[in-house]
């Protein structure tokens, strides 16, 4: 292959919704520390390693985002052209040129990594490849959020098979990797043609766009950077979107399932009088939760729709500008024409089926925080009569016993010995006369026995009428 070019073209997620205006996510610099890393050992290009004093968002090697200003920046070098990261030697004579060309996309950052053959006119064989380092290339070593795109470019031969050197290409780009790359898709691009494989990493793709009849390709690829550039990031963005939302209508769906079996326990709940209000307030203290998550999840499906909406808009305006420079994939047609359009209604769909789970949600809890109130004031009104009556009898209790202390007083004072006068009363006889009952007769105890008896006696009929009048 002359004129081989090997990109990665990575975006990065900079700002989420949930973030400030003024904040970033916390790992926006990613993509930045990860290069520079590499640039250290594993892709040793001279000027790899010292990109941050190239970047507008660093200032003495710190990640600064607020130095990139408040607009939409495009590029993101202090000279606003790409950098000329140097070039490295390679066992076989030839060296490797690198460039960086570093972005923000709006809310993403973007970068364009590409190693090209010193001179282009060097015939790179399918072994050579690895002399590139693709395998540093790969998600494992430069993670990106958003996605990624591999793209080769390479003249070729007319009497070489276009697919099965892609194929071979392919292969080599990812060797040593867990990834399993298949072709997904091809098409015309500019004469030449494009490859595009899918791997087992949802957000990695291959290109591979071989000239293989000495189309003018270069040329038109050139002059479209900037809108393939744009094209590939609303590509990705819609693709990543798309998985996130199906994390997010599976919880969802989860947490519908979660309250409709709840809704079933309800009427065996409240058929239970005796655990009734202790089953309803548990229960109460959990849907609150789900109902949260159910509302937050359904919210994320809102703005997933959003957000694939307008980057479907701006995907089609970028291949309109693409396509009047010459033939494009059909596959980038279908993408607009079926696949996006698809996923956006199947999004539309799920929010429309999911959204009356919400009222659901707000509904049962009204119904389950009504029945817990009322049935918390009929368990108030309850105790309060329990403690009530349990007071009347207390009241009960000290009134007989202070009647009945009162009287056994009053009557220890007017008789001081009833023992004897009551002996006295029935037998006509002085105790002195009966010398035998002088013993028991006038001891305390049983005058004291005496006394409370009679308090008793005297007591019963006060407390039968307390009883009546309360």
């Amino acid at each position: 292959m002359k004129n081989f070019t090997l990109s990665l073209v990575a975006f990065h997620l900079r700002q989420t919704l949930t973030d400030s205006l003024d904040e970033v996510d916390a790992d926006a610099n990613l993509l930045w520390e990860t290069l520079a890393k590499l640039g250290e050992n594993e892709i040793p290009f001279p000027e790899l390693a010292k990109i941050r004093t190239q970047l507008i968002c660093y200032q003495n090697n710190q990640y600064i985002p607020q130095a990139e200003g408040s607009g939409q920046t495009f590029w993101l070098t202090h000279s606003g052209k790409e950098i000329d990261l140097g070039n490295i030697s390679t066992p076989e004579g030839f060296r490797i040129t690198a460039n960086l060309q570093p972005f923000r996309l709006h809310d993403t950052y973007a970068v364009d990594l590409t190693l090209a053959p010193e001179n282009p006119n060097i015939e790179i064989t399918i072994p050579q490849i690895q002399y590139f380092k693709p395998n540093y290339l790969l998600p494992a070593h430069i993670p990106a959020s958003i996605g990624q795109t591999l793209w080769l470019y390479g003249e070729i031969d007319n009497t070489i098979t276009p697919e099965d050197c892609a194929e071979k290409c392919a292969v080599a780009l990812v060797a040593n990797s867990n990834l399993n790359p298949l072709l997904t898709h091809q098409g015309e691009l500019f004469g030449s043609q494009l490859f595009q494989f899918k791997t087992n990493n949802p957000t990695y793709q291959i290109w591979i766009l071989l000239n293989h009849n000495q189309a003018d390709t270069i040329t038109p690829l050139s002059q479209t950077y900037d809108d393939i550039l744009n094209l590939l990031c609303s590509s990705h963005k819609i693709s990543k979107i798309y998985q996130d939302s199906r994390q997010s209508y599976t919880q969802t769906r989860q947490l519908y399932s979660q309250l409709e079996k709840k809704i079933q326990s309800y009427p065996s709940i409240i058929a239970n009088p005796s655990q009734k209000l202790t089953n309803l307030k548990q229960l109460l203290d959990k849907i609150p939760e789900d109902a949260v998550n159910y509302t937050r999840n359904l919210r994320d499906l809102t703005a997933h729709h959003t957000a694939i909406d307008t980057n479907i808009k701006n995907y089609n305006i970028c291949l309109d500008k693409i396509h009047s420079h010459g033939k494009v994939p059909d596959f980038w047609e279908n993408m607009r024409n079926c696949t996006f359009p698809q996923w956006q209604e199947q999004l539309k769909i799920d929010i429309d089926y999911l959204t009356p789970g919400e009222n659901l949600f707000s509904r049962i809890i009204d119904t389950i925080r009504g029945t817990v109130e009322i049935e918390q004031v009929e368990c108030d009104r309850k105790n309060e009569l329990n403690t009530q009556a349990r007071q009347e009898k207390l009241e009960l209790l000290i009134a007989f016993v202070g009647t009945a202390l009162a009287v056994s007083g009053v009557s220890s004072q007017v008789a001081t010995n009833p023992s004897q006068i009551i002996y006295t009363q029935f037998t006509h006889k002085k105790p002195a006369e009966n010398p035998q009952l002088l013993p028991y007769l006038g001891l305390s105890s049983l005058d004291l026995l005496i006394h409370i008896c009679l308090g008793i006696i005297c007591a019963i009929p006060v407390g039968i009428w307390l009883k009546n009048r309360k």
